[in-house]
């Protein structure tokens, strides 16, 4: 598959937001060993992903005007931004994507990739509810060409990318409930154990977009800071 023309999250996420991503993508020249060393026992493939959407990243902090830095993983997993910025990463098979911007217009930001394909036996049921599992099954009626199953997992996979950075606790997937409008696509997510609190705001409810583009089901979400004018 050839590198996209324009970022395939460009569509899903505000202008503010910076994005940059590609379809294998190969390694850059110019690898930092400080993100080496945290995958160095990694199998090539993980290698690969790993350091390839930091090159994205890297890039997108330059459009920000932030001098290239390595982009190192703090211990619960999530990427440790320069102060000042928020971001999110996601990379799956053959694609690597990266979304960054000024935390003075976004609070926290959540993107993920997945190969859009049927999720294996089983794990439907770990991630969901009977509720949503119901709302699945209506939309699979209405767009039988879309994974929903995927398209869920995607989404609560974004949903945890945003909450982390803000609250620094663990987030289930039975802790989100998870509605889609496929007219549109847009969803809506619903806090089952407690809201998203973005300092003094408490937000019990969040809205993303989602998209099947290049093979990849993609879903993202961007919480805007609420205190700014």
């Amino acid at each position: 598959m050839a590198v996209p023309r324009h970022p395939l999250f460009r569509s899903l996420l505000p202008r503010e937001i910076v994005v940059h991503d590609s379809i294998e993508r190969p390694l850059s020249d110019h690898i930092f060993p400080e993100e080496f060393a945290q995958v160095a026992g990694a199998s090539d493939s993980r290698k690969r992903e790993y350091l390839a959407v930091r090159a994205h990243a890297r890039t997108a902090m330059v459009e920000l005007g932030l001098p290239a830095a390595p982009i190192l993983r703090g211990p619960a997993g999530a990427p440790i931004w320069p102060v000042g910025i928020v971001g999110s990463m996601t990379h799956c098979r053959g694609y690597q994507g990266a979304a960054l911007a000024s935390k003075h217009a976004v609070a926290t930001i959540g993107i993920d990739a997945e190969v859009h394909r049927p999720l294996p036996n089983g794990v439907l049921n770990l991630i969901s509810s009977d509720q949503e599992r119901s709302h699945l099954r209506l939309l699979g009626r209405q767009r039988p060409e879309v994974a929903w199953d995927c398209v869920l997992f995607s989404a609560k996979e974004a949903v945890y990318k945003a909450w982390f950075p803000v609250m620094r606790t663990w987030l289930d997937f039975l802790d989100v409930s998870i509605r889609f409008n496929s007219d549109v696509n847009t969803f809506e997510v619903a806090f089952i154990r407690e809201p998203l609190a973005v300092g003094e705001h408490t937000l019990p409810i969040l809205r993303g977009t989602f998209g099947v583009l290049s093979g990849y089901a993609l879903t993202a979400i961007a919480v805007a800071d609420p205190t700014a004018p």
